[in-house]
């Protein structure tokens, strides 16, 4: 099985909106740019009842259990209204991105640009 190739900085996604929970919006496919390569991610484990400690200073700080992700890429997402900017987004290798898995490469099998599974289509 081939190796997904993760974006770059500079390189144009696919980004999956999430939509609104009542309907009025439905989730929708934007082209966005990655504008950082890599991110955090908050580990589900993360427990709100155990994770605040008291700081010296007498303030309540929460700890968050986290941990680097190279598949995770801050977005600049371009909607036909105005743009917004999406940080620390999980890259889906699949050609089919689905709101949850907010971004993946344009193309056919959506492993690398233009669909190639090592990128070098658009080179």
């Amino acid at each position: 099985m081939e190796e997904a190739t993760l974006p770059t900085v500079g390189r144009v996604v696919h980004y999956v909106s999430y939509g609104t929970p009542g309907g009025e919006y439905t989730s929708q496919c934007r082209a966005a740019m990655v504008t950082e390569a890599g991110g955090w991610e908050t580990l589900s484990g993360s427990d709100p009842e155990t994770d605040y400690y008291k700081h010296d200073d007498g303030s309540t700080r929460r700890v968050l259990e986290q941990r680097w992700d190279p598949a995770r890429m801050s977005l600049h997402v371009m909607n036909p209204t105005g743009t917004f900017d999406n940080l620390s987004c999980p890259y889906s290798p699949g050609s089919q991105a689905a709101a949850g898995e907010p971004f993946r490469y344009p193309g056919g099998r959506g492993t690398g640009p233009s669909g190639s599974a090592d990128g070098t289509a658009d080179r």
